[in-house]
This record gives structure tokens, C-alpha cells and sequence, in this order.
């Protein structure tokens, strides 16, 4: 998940922090601040978890956790073709 928009939708409820929600949804808050960062994928258990608090669908979180990884691939794909031409 891109962090802009996970970010966003924690502005949305400025009365939770992080901290907060990774207590409500029930996991670490280092793991949710991993997934804000991109650094784990939201998985499906997640999604539905964020559903239940932000009252926005799963499938919402799912897109952009999607998105996000055709996006990595992308730039994984365009550095590996800038390698090779060198």
C-alpha cells in the first residue's frame, strides 16, 4: 500500500493514531507502520480488519495493495532494462 494514501486515510480520523488502530485491528504497531510504509503488503485478513474500522471496503485496500505492487514492478523492471543497456 502506498503510504500517501494509507497516511490519508488516517487524517481522516484525527483522533486515531496509529498506535490506536494497530490496537483495534489487533496487531503490533510496528506492523502496521510496516504496511503503511510499504514494507508488508495489506493482506485480505488486513483489509477486512481496515474495513471494519474505516467503514471503507476491503476490496478498496486490496486495489491500491495491488496497485502498489504493479507499480514496484514497474520501477523494478525499468532499473533492471537501465542496467542492461549500460
Amino acid at each position: 500500500m502506498k503510504a500517501q494514501e494509507s497516511k490519508d486515510e488516517l487524517k481522516a480520523r484525527p483522533d486515531l493514531k496509529q498506535k490506536d488502530l494497530a490496537k483495534e485491528i489487533g496487531v503490533k504497531a510496528s506492523f502496521l507502520n510496516e504496511i503503511i510504509k510499504g514494507k508488508r503488503p495489506v493482506t485480505a485478513d488486513i483489509a477486512i480488519l481496515l474495513e471494519e474500522v474505516f467503514e471503507i471496503p476491503a476490496a478498496y485496500w486490496m486495489k491500491f495493495q495491488s496497485q502498489y505492487e504493479i507499480d514496484k514492478a514497474r520501477m523494478k523492471e525499468k532499473t533492471i532494462a537501465r542496467f542492461i543497456e549500460k
